[in-house]
């Protein structure tokens, strides 16, 4: 990237417009920016950054610093730079925000933070980030990159070559792009402690499920069951006591079904036989029931046939019913005949009385008919002037609706003289109250003017604060790390205090078996002397008489030795040597448990120092823990502090985002307090033209209705022609109106006339049409009284052969003789089968007893309260057999599923340990925390790829500077263990030989130095980068610390890396440079204030 023309307009101490014609000072070497102090050199080099990045060179000024305090109001704050990158030409421009007078009214706005960059194919970029985006892709450098290697600005020498691992680690992080590297390892960490927690949740599982075994409190492994729910037993004894417990359980559940068996077999016995004896019982009361029944049934039986014997008398009564019955059932249809010929002599009555009546009425009719006739005649004529009178009432009305209509025209137009002038008058308060808001709409953009330029103020002063924040996070994810890697190595120490008690423990184990060692050593020797004191005796107890005794061989045993009554056998020497064998055996177990207890406490201990290294200063065993409590006092104190400090700044960048979206807000409701009054003057502007529109149509129309006043009302005036208008229109509508009711009138009248001239005929016909009717009602009736006279005598001579006067008497008589016979004969039926139901009874009551006796003689006897008893004694056995089986399947189940679930967990749990294994070592490689070995992390580790690189290019001219004395080399030991390491750097004196840290140099050697390595570093970048030119460089200050000779030798380093293509800017007051420099930048203030800039080539 070669700068080719730099244009400042109002920018830092320039006031004006500044252009610098880069061009000029040519492709190679290097040329001096100098002049005043203060006067703007290293502003030149912030120009050239802001314009190509948006930020300053250095990192101790800010955009918002860049708005030059000479300037006019009206001028603007501006950068334009144009620059050429691989053949090609651009052109980028850029202002920072700032506030500036008001194109309306007499505040402030603010002029937001814009940027173009026009591309060589003609298409332009805007927008602050896209611009900075599309210039970091062409360089292929960032800000950050770029002001390490290409202008290394004012105070950042010293920054590379005085930086500790920690900060290189940053700087080289931005310029050699490794926060990939960073990213993984912190994943790693991330990574462990996910493990580490899973495996101490499912530890807890584990123990959770061993606490939950159960056992019965006289059971022998109870006070294992108590330690391991205590969780003070061993996981493989505790599966071993799951499963000793279980299979007691399984033993004792089989034992109780036997048993509930033997109860079940017992309680069926005893149940049937007490249902025997309460068979028996019931079939005993049955009896009794069943001879007290037959009593009953026999005197029921007596009753039943004095019953039948009363009935079987009554049978002639019965007979004499029947015959009644049937003579009177025979007459029957004599009476219905009878019945027939009254309905129909009534039903003939009925009918001629209905045509008697019907005759009348048409009577009547005719009559009415008739006269309504000749009133319609009558009234015909009396219409027949009516057409005359229509036809004059019709004129009449053209006439009156002609003058309507002109009265109506001239309302009319008097009206719209009204409703204009209104018009003109509301238009007018209008006006008026328009005026009125827009001056307080001008005075309303001045106030958000003046409240939107505050509050960009506000906002100015708050930027950085995510920078500031991000730092923050930063530190509080770092020492919370550091918290809970202190928590966890307090919980390593109680563990090792706990593994210290084990062993302890142990130990007392080992010393109660060593012990019993000794006790069997001595009990055995005792008995082995005894055994042997004793051997005579033993002799003597196999000797019989005449066999030869296998000591001295006589067969003559006349005094046998005696045996002591406590002289052991060899079986029980035996067995004591044994137990003293065993007692030595568990005595070496138990020592050897002890002492891989205790080999486990120290590892555990050595493990914990080691790791303490890192947070604690020389730790020791007999202060772990105050060392501990108090790093993480120190540390909880710093997470306080660091939190209140998130807290504050998080507020201050929401007061930020707030300000920034209110300063948006404002923008937008500035741009529509202006819009809106932009509206208010183009409404004031359409009102005024509005208003003289309406005028122009009031005076026409005051000319138009005066002509017409003058011509109907000459003494009239324009002032009271509405009033003569109304009055008149009132009585033309009145006359009118009366005409109109005539006039309908007439028309009801002639639709009359028409109607009567249809309905006369039609009267006419229907009085013919009533004397015929009548006619025929006369002759219908004479044939009506004949038939009537025919059946009256057929009436009288069917009464007379008939005992009843009519059909529904003889039916009521023979209901009642039905009724009587039907209460004979089942009176009758009754009795017969009421006598016959009573001898079956008594058959099957006699019946039912004789089985019943001979049942009873089949059914033994049973003693039912003793069998009772019994049932109730084996029903209270059993419920306490299920109770105690309930229990035994309670536990069961509980340390079933405890044992499966112990197993499936310490399965899982032995997954995870494993896996957290390689990712905890993976992680602590990556991380460079290995106990005992060099902090160096993989990013660092490849920063140090990097880093030997730039040194490697920085002591080429470093020794060129130096004459050889002096060569740089990167620290491969650590100083300790404890901190991080890598890059560390130190410096080779070949003078004498010796290696020390940079620091020491002075203040000329840290310059030439820190000018090697940032030019090593330059070169080393675009090597990385592959493809990356940097055909300018920029240097601000540092070379007034170096003697005639240093001074000579670096102008001698920077003489050669300008050769090729390549120009080297170099800020500085060094009256020698002026003088071995030809080409020059020339910075001198003005007197009335500003800087102004001149090139000497």
């Amino acid at each position: 990237m070669r700068p080719l023309k730099l244009t400042m307009t109002g920018f830092g101490p320039y006031a004006g417009r500044v252009e610098l014609d880069l061009e000029r000072l040519g492709q190679r070497g290097i040329y001096l920016i100098t002049g005043d102090t203060g006067a703007g050199k290293t502003t030149i080099f912030d120009a050239i950054t802001y314009a190509l990045y948006g930020e300053p060179s250095g990192e101790n000024r800010d955009p918002s610093m860049f708005r030059s305090k000479y300037a006019q109001p009206d001028t603007p704050t501006e950068v334009e730079l144009e620059f050429s990158y691989g053949g090609e030409r651009y052109k980028v421009r850029r202002n920072p925000e700032y506030l500036r007078p008001a194109k309306r009214g007499s505040g402030t706005t603010v002029q937001r933070a814009e940027a173009e960059l026009f591309l060589p194919d003609g298409r332009v970029v805007t927008k602050t980030r896209e611009v900075t985006g599309k210039i970091t892709s062409i360089i292929g450098l960032d800000r950050s990159q770029f002001s390490q290697i290409a202008m290394i600005a004012q105070g950042d020498f010293l920054k590379l070559l005085l930086a500790d691992t920690k900060s290189r680690q940053e700087i080289f992080r931005k310029i050699f792009q490794t926060r990939p590297y960073m990213l993984f390892q912190e994943r790693l960490k991330q990574e462990t402690a996910a493990l580490q927690r899973q495996c101490d949740t499912a530890r807890a599982s584990v123990e959770q499920y061993v606490s939950g075994i159960q056992c019965e409190p006289d059971n022998l492994l109870y006070s294992q069951c108590q330690q391991a729910q205590g969780g003070e037993l061993p996981f493989a004894e505790a599966v071993e006591l799951a499963t000793a417990l279980i299979h007691q359980d399984q033993k004792a559940d089989a034992a109780c079904n036997a048993e509930l068996k033997r109860l079940d077999q017992q309680l069926q016995e005893v149940t049937a036989r007490l249902a025997r004896g309460e068979e028996r019982r019931k079939t005993q009361e049955k009896l009794s029931e069943t001879l007290n029944q037959r009593e009953a049934v026999w005197v029921r039986l007596e009753e039943a046939q004095t019953m039948w014997e009363q009935e079987h008398q009554r049978e002639p009564q019965r007979e004499q019913l029947r015959r009644e019955r049937a003579e009177l059932e025979s007459a029957l249809p004599t009476y219905q005949q009878l019945e027939q010929l009254r309905l129909q002599l009534e039903q003939m009555d009925r009918e001629i009385q209905e045509r008697q009546v019907a005759y009348q009425v048409s009577q009547g009719d005719v009559q009415e008919q008739r006269e309504r006739l000749e009133q319609m005649q009558q009234e015909r004529k009396d219409l027949e002037k009516i057409p005359a009178q229509r036809e004059r009432m019709l004129r009449l009305q053209a006439d009156i609706a002609a003058q309507m209509g002109a009265l109506e025209v001239l309302r009319g137009e008097l009206e719209e003289y009204q409703n204009v002038s209104s018009q003109i008058e509301k238009l007018e308060q209008q006006r008026q109250q328009l005026l009125s808001q827009l001056e307080e709409q001008t005075q309303a953009v001045a106030r958000q003017e003046a409240l939107l330029a505050q509050k960009t103020s506000a906002h100015a002063a708050l930027d950085g604060i995510e920078a500031q924040l991000e730092r923050l996070l930063q530190g509080q994810k770092e020492v919370t790390a550091t918290q809970q890697a202190l928590r966890r190595l307090e919980k390593d120490w109680e563990l090792c205090l706990s593994t210290q008690q084990d062993v302890k423990s142990a130990q007392t184990v080992y010393e109660e078996a060593w012990k019993q060692v000794v006790q069997q050593e001595q009990l055995y020797s005792s008995l082995q002397r005894a055994f042997w004191e004793e051997q005579a005796g033993l002799l003597a107890q196999g000797l019989e008489e005449g066999q030869p005794c296998p000591v001295c061989g006589s067969i003559h045993h006349p005094t046998l030795a005696q045996l002591s009554p406590h002289a052991p056998t060899e079986a029980e020497l035996k067995q004591a040597k044994t137990d003293w064998e065993q007692a030595q055996q568990k005595a070496q177990e138990c020592s050897l448990e002890a002492g891989k207890r205790k080999a486990a406490w120290e590892q555990q201990i050595r493990q914990l120092l080691d790791a303490m290294e890192t947070y604690v200063e020389a730790p020791a065993l007999e202060h772990v823990l105050e060392q501990l409590q108090t790093s993480i006092q120190r540390v909880d104190t710093q997470l306080v502090q660091l939190r209140q400090d998130i807290q504050a700044t998080q507020q201050s960048l929401s007061l930020r985002g707030t300000l920034a979206r209110e300063i948006q807000d404002g923008e937008q409701a500035l741009i529509e307090l202006q819009g809106q009054q932009k509206r208010m003057e183009q409404g004031l502007a359409e009102l005024d033209l509005t208003q003289s529109r309406w005028k122009g149509q009031k005076t026409q129309l005051e000319e138009r209705i005066s002509r017409q006043v003058q011509e109907k009302w000459p003494d009239g005036t324009l002032n009271t022609a509405m009033e003569q208008v109304t009055l008149e229109l009132r009585g033309a509508y009145e006359r009118h109106e009366r005409g109109q009711t005539e006039l309908k009138q007439m028309e009801a009248e002639l639709e009359r006339m028409n109607r009567l001239k249809q309905e006369i005929p039609q009267t006419e016909q229907r009085v013919g049409e009533l004397e015929e009717k009548i006619s025929s009602y006369r002759v219908w009736m004479a044939a009506a009284e004949g038939q009537k006279e025919s059946v009256q005598g057929q009436i009288v001579q069917l009464e007379s052969r008939l005992t009843y006067s009519n059909q529904a008497e003889a039916e009521k008589q023979l209901q009642v003789l039905v009724a009587q016979q039907d209460a004979l004969e089942r009176a009758w039926k009754e009795a017969e089968q009421r006598l016959s139901a009573q001898r079956m009874e008594l058959a099957g009551v006699d019946a039912a007893a004789q089985q019943l006796n001979k049942l009873l003689e089949e059914q033994p006897e049973e003693d039912l309260d003793a069998g009772e008893a019994l049932r109730l004694q084996l029903t209270q056995q059993r419920g306490e057999l299920e109770r105690a089986q309930r229990d035994i399947h309670t536990r069961l189940t509980t340390n079933t599923s405890a044992l499966k679930r112990m197993q499936e967990r310490a399965k899982d749990l032995a997954e995870l340990e494993k896996t957290y294994a390689w990712v905890r070592i993976l992680s602590n490689t990556a991380n460079g925390t290995l106990q005992g070995k060099e902090k160096i992390a993989l990013e660092t580790y490849i920063q140090m790829t990097y880093f030997d690189g730039v040194i490697r290019r920085a002591n080429v001219r470093l020794m060129a500077m130096t004459g050889g004395h002096y060569e740089l080399k990167r620290r491969v030991e650590a100083q300790n263990n404890r901190s991080q390491s890598g890059l560390e750097l130190d410096v080779i004196d070949h003078y004498n030989g010796s290696q020390r840290s940079v620091k020491s140099l002075s203040g000329g050697e840290s310059f030439q130095a820190s000018l090697a390595l940032a030019l090593g570093l330059a070169d080393e970048v675009q090597s990385a980068a592959g493809g990356i030119r940097l055909d300018t460089m920029f240097v601000d200050e540092g070379f007034g610390s170096l003697d005639e000779e240093a001074l000579r030798q670096a102008i001698g380093a920077l003489a050669d890396l300008a050769q090729g293509n390549r120009l080297v800017g170099i800020i500085s007051h060094v009256a020698e440079l002026k003088e071995k420099i030809d080409k020059q930048v020339v910075v001198r203030k003005d007197r009335t204030g500003g800087s102004h800039v001149e090139l000497l080539i």
